[in-house]
């Protein structure tokens, strides 16, 4: 039977959503899956705030995936399989390269975990590269990149806010983990294995709010004027981004337990913060009509 776009759509959601659930919820239980060490003290403090930091970023992926598996519009449809495949095969990938350059530690993560890892990611993108293929392999228009029309403005300053974030945080980690905490990594024990250790984690946060604005922008960018796909989006996003402020209020509480400083605490809430409240009052602004009779879940 072949893999139709909803069904690889599908299949990605529920491994987000088990990620999403062994990274914030269960940290423990999932290093324990992954035969990984653990840290102690303000160490595993740190690493788990880094985790969840992580999990809420994939959130987003996960819900990108769960509303464009129920759009009407296939073209759409096609490309979000594209954007989805390519993100988990680029993270798969990615973390080969790390491990081989010897950037994790694997005293904390076997590579047999990260070789695992890669086998899994692959045959998860590969349904999607496959469902994408079968459905016309459309490809997002480069010319439409910026969203123009309506729900534009929202849409465009909530991925500029992410694009601030992430390019820092993926390709200049360090200074971006010394200007949010500055002076705390030193004070961590097992400097020679929590560092590289939230570098990592920290770095494919930023990589991963990076893949989140590219596949919003591709996935619109194949039919700009769907109003209905740029909804849906717009939605995902500030949903995401609720779980993403509670966890960056639970940081604030750990880091002032720990003690630990927090300069760009306020510039990062307005920002946030901000940009969520634009974007959740022009989602408002919409006018939907809810049927009389509604389709059990």
């Amino acid at each position: 039977m072949p893999i139709s776009p909803s069904l690889a759509l599908k299949v990605s959601q529920v491994f987000n959503v088990a990620f999403i659930v062994g990274m914030c919820f269960f940290t423990d239980q999932m290093v324990a899956v992954y035969k990984a060490g653990s840290f102690k003290g303000v160490s595993k403090t740190a690493f788990m705030a880094a985790m969840v930091q992580l999990g809420g970023n994939q959130v987003q992926m996960l819900l990108f995936c769960a509303t464009m598996s129920k759009s009407r519009n296939e073209a759409a449809k096609s490309c979000a399989c594209l954007c989805t495949g390519f993100a988990w095969i680029f993270f798969g990938i990615a973390d080969c390269y790390l491990l081989s350059n010897g950037d994790i530690p694997t005293s904390i993560v076997p590579s047999s975990s990260i070789h695992s890892n890669l086998i899994l990611f692959l045959i998860i993108g590969s349904i999607n590269l496959l469902a994408w293929n079968l459905s016309g392999g459309v490809l997002p228009e480069f010319s439409d990149f910026m969203v123009k029309g309506d729900l534009s403005n929202p849409i465009n300053l909530g991925s500029a806010n992410f694009l601030f974030f992430g390019l820092w945080m993926a390709l200049f980690t360090p200074h971006a983990f010394d200007t949010f905490l500055p002076g705390v990594m030193e004070t961590l024990p097992g400097q020679e294995t929590i560092a590289p250790m939230l570098y990592w984690v920290y770095g494919n946060s930023g990589k991963g709010m990076l893949i989140n604005v590219l596949s919003i922008h591709a996935t619109i960018s194949v039919d700009p004027l769907c109003n209905d796909t740029k909804y849906r989006l717009l939605r995902s996003v500030c949903y995401s981004s609720l779980f993403w402020l509670g966890s960056f209020a639970k940081d604030g509480a750990l880091g002032d337990l720990a003690g630990w400083p927090a300069p760009m605490r306020v510039f990062t809430f307005v920002s946030c913060a901000g940009t969520w409240a634009y974007q959740a009052n022009a989602l408002g602004d919409v006018e939907v009509k809810v049927p009389d009779k509604i389709k059990k879940a």
